[in-house]
Formats: structure tokens, sequence, C-alpha cells
């Protein structure tokens, strides 16, 4: 059973299709993205009412329950679980994952290298505590809703007013120090409580004061030369969140000290099996239905990846324009759009329009796709 039937969770059910599955698929929009597709079963429910999906469950028994992007399918399915038997993470360890600030304090009590953190309670506190740059976030969420990025005082005040509608009623921000150096994405598989590394992904964000993903460069030599410390790193963060099962995506700042940790999903990021397909590396839908399953990873199977491969998030018409000049090239290997116009000045991961993928697997093709986008040179 998969929990989301949007187009970001589309290649999981094509994978537990094609492996002899019969897939039943959750969503409560009737129009979603693979609603129509004759293979599976699908039924028009709220995934996050976790009664309704329940009593699904309990008429239509599932060897798994898989929310493979789906953040409010993750947090439904782990409060299922023990009730239905399948294999899936502790409601504990996935509110770990999704509360940052729970999330800081766990990783600090285990002795991880966490940056200045607090719950806001006043402009003076956070000068003392945390000081200037540090990030503003809501305590729960995701797509780089509520996030900014402050310098000065001045900044502040627009900041917390930014997030305040993001935090749910009683929540106040969080506020933590921002970390520098290069922002890179971790994808770990999860098998019986074992971690090991699937993907290393270099990341770039929006320009300040936001923080969005816009771009991800898979490069083989780089994985190479950060796996081991990447997945002892990787080991270190699951371990101490009790993570044991699914995919997980781990955002992080590495510098002169190493990586440390930005955020933790119990779950996969967005596209990164696509991403990972087009580097030539390991075939991370299958690993990831095998581990709900508890089917062994098999020896070799996971590899660093041998190709170079980048992912761009279209939100803005000069995205668009570079997608329509790399096509003509013939470099983008797949590319959507989901109908949404363009935004001059995006927030969120939910003001994509769409992704391109620039597949061919050389390193001057990707090298060029950073090159030319512009808002990189502005940050």
């Amino acid at each position: 059973m998969v929990l989301g039937g949007s187009y970001l969770q589309a290649d999981f059910v094509e994978t537990a299709i094609e492996a002899g599955y019969a897939v039943h698929v959750l969503d409560m929009n009737p129009h979603c993205y693979v609603a129509g597709d004759a293979r599976i079963q699908f039924a028009p429910i709220n995934i996050k009412d976790v009664e309704a999906v329940g009593r699904y469950l309990a008429q239509h028994p599932a060897e798994a329950v898989v929310a493979p992007v789906s953040e409010v399918g993750n947090i439904t399915a782990a409060k299922l679980a023990p009730r239905f038997g399948f294999r899936y993470n502790d409601e504990s360890s996935v509110t770990l994952t999704t509360n940052k600030a729970r999330m800081r304090a766990c990783l600090r009590r285990c002795g991880l290298h966490e940056p200045r953190t607090m719950v806001f309670t006043s402009v003076e506190e956070v000068e003392r505590r945390v000081g200037y740059p540090l990030v503003v976030k809501p305590p729960v969420n995701s797509s780089s809703r509520g996030i900014s990025i402050v310098r000065c005082r001045g900044e502040l005040e627009q900041a917390l007013a930014y997030c305040a509608p993001h935090c749910a009623q009683g929540e106040s921000p969080l506020v933590e120090e921002y970390l520098t150096g290069p922002q890179y994405s971790l994808q770990v598989l999860s098998t019986e409580g074992r971690h090991r590394l699937l993907m290393v992904i270099r990341q770039w964000l929006s320009p300040e004061p936001y923080s969005v993903e816009r771009l991800g460069v898979v490069d083989p030599d780089e994985n190479i030369r950060l796996w081991a410390e990447a997945e002892h790193f990787a080991v270190q963060v699951l371990d101490a969140l009790g993570v044991q099962v699914g995919v997980s995506h781990i955002e992080a700042r590495y510098d002169a000290s190493g990586f440390r940790v930005i955020e933790v999903g119990s779950r996969s990021g967005g596209l990164r099996a696509r991403l990972l397909k087009y580097a030539d590396g390991a075939d991370y839908n299958r690993l990831m239905l095998q581990s709900y399953l508890g089917v062994p990873v098999e020896e070799g199977s996971i590899q660093p990846p041998r190709r170079f491969g980048a992912m761009c998030w279209m939100q803005t018409e000069g995205d668009l324009a570079l997608c329509n000049t790399f096509a003509a090239r013939g470099l983008v290997a797949e590319k959507y759009l989901n109908g949404k116009p363009p935004v001059p000045n995006p927030r969120t991961l939910m003001d994509a329009v769409g992704y391109f993928f620039v597949g061919t697997g050389e390193h001057g093709a990707v090298e060029d796709l950073v090159v030319q986008c512009e808002w990189i040179s502005s940050m």
C-alpha cells in the first residue's frame, strides 16, 4: 500500500507493480497523478486521516505500507504500524525527524556537533545565545516553508512574521545558528537498523533571505571522496534518531569540522530515485521496497554513482528559459511541468512549476548548468 499518489511517488508505484505486487494507492485527490492507472487499486482517502487509512487496511491487509516522499503519509504509517504489524519506523523516531526542536535536542544528547539552537523568546535572548547570522524556521514543516536567513536585527522581525503562519497554534519559531560551507543531501537506506549510503548530492539554494532547494548535482568523484565520511556521519545521525527501515535523507553543511546536520527526513527526498538513475547508481526504489518487505540487501547492489547527473527545480521564468536552452542542445534527459505559473522570487518548494534533469553523464554539461544558473552567482 502506498500513501500518496502524486508524481513524486509515481516511480515507486511503478517499481512495486513491476515487482509483481498488487498495489493499492490512497490519496484524497481522486484526480492525482496515479489515480487513473488501471494497474493499481486506487482509493480516494485522506492519508492524514489515520482512522480512515486504518479501516482501509483492515479490509485490505498489506504486506508493506510505504509513504516514499509524503511526510503526512510517513506520520500516518508510523501510527498504524504497531496495530497492523508491518515494518515501519517507530512513531517516536518519525516525530524526531519531523520536529526540528526535538531532533536537535536528541542529536545533541547523542554527542553530535549541533549548531546553537533555541526556541524564540526575545530578540535579546536570540542575540545572546545564537548570534548573527541565523536561520528562523518553524519547528515542524517541510518544503522550505517559513524558513529565512537573518543577518542583522533589522531582518529578524520580518523573518519571525514570515515564519509565524507556518507554526502550529501555540508554537514559537525555532532559531538556529547559520551553518556555512557547501550543502549536501545524503540519501541513506536502512534495513533492520543497518544504514548504507546511496548517494551524496551537492545542493544549491535560492538567494537569501529564503532557503529553497533549486539545484542538485551528483558528482561521482565527489561521492567517492566523501563516501566513507558521509556514511559514518549518516550512521551516527540515524542511530541517534532510531531510524530502522526505509530511505532517509539528511541535509547537511560541510565545513572544517565535517558534516553538520541541517535537517533529517525519515523518508525519501523528492525525485531522488530519478537523479540516482541518471547518475548510474543503485536501484533506489527497488532497495526501498525491499527494505519495507524485510528483504536483505544483495551483495554488490549498492555502489557510489558512476556518472554526473543534475536536477533543477524550475520556479522562475529564467529556469524555464534555461531548460529550453539545454533541451535545444540535447542535454535534457527529462522534464515535467505541473501547470503552475512561474514566480519571480521563490519562497518554498511549493512554488516549483516543474523540474528537469541533465542526464548525459558528462561533467561538462553539469558544470555548464551550474554556471548558467544566474541565481547561484547572486548568493
